[in-house]
C-alpha cells in the first residue's frame, strides 16, 4: 500500500499494478480497490495485473484474459464479468474452495499443495 502511495507522489501518467491482492488482508485490498478509479479519473492510467477476476474486472473499464501467456479475450471490462466463459473458467472454480485433499503443509491454508501461492 505504501509502494502505491510512493509511487502517486510523482503524478505518473501510467501506474502498473501486478498482483495488488498478494498479500495484504481483503478488507485492504477492498479499500485500495474502490479508490483506484478515483485515481484513474484525476489522469493516471492503471495497468492492473491480477488473478481475482471478478475484483479486477469490477474496477476496471477495458480488460484482456490471459491464458498461457496469449489473450483469449479481450473487451470491456463490463462485458467480460458477464461472459459465460470468464465466468466458467475464472469465477467459478477457485482451487482453494474445490480442492478435497490436504492442505499445504507448509502454509495450512487449505490450499492444494498443487495451486498454493505461499512460496514454498
Amino acid at each position: 500500500m505504501c509502494a502505491i502511495a510512493r509511487g502517486l507522489m510523482s503524478e505518473p501518467d501510467l501506474m502498473m499494478i501486478d498482483e495488488l491482492s498478494l498479500g495484504l488482508a481483503p478488507v485492504v485490498v477492498d479499500e485500495i480497490l474502490e479508490r483506484l478509479p478515483e485515481v484513474a479519473r484525476s489522469g493516471t492510467a492503471i495497468l492492473l495485473l491480477e488473478q481475482d477476476v471478478d475484483a479486477a474486472l469490477t474496477v476496471a473499464e477495458r480488460a484482456y484474459v490471459l491464458e498461457t501467456g496469449h489473450v483469449v479475450l479481450s473487451g470491456p471490462a463490463a462485458d467480460l464479468l458477464a461472459d459465460s466463459r470468464v465466468q466458467e473458467s475464472h469465477l467459478v472454480l477457485q482451487p482453494h474452495l474445490v480442492f478435497a485433499g490436504p492442505a499445504c503443509r507448509l502454509c495450512e491454508t487449505g490450499n492444494s499443495p498443487a495451486c498454493c501461492s505461499c512460496d514454498r
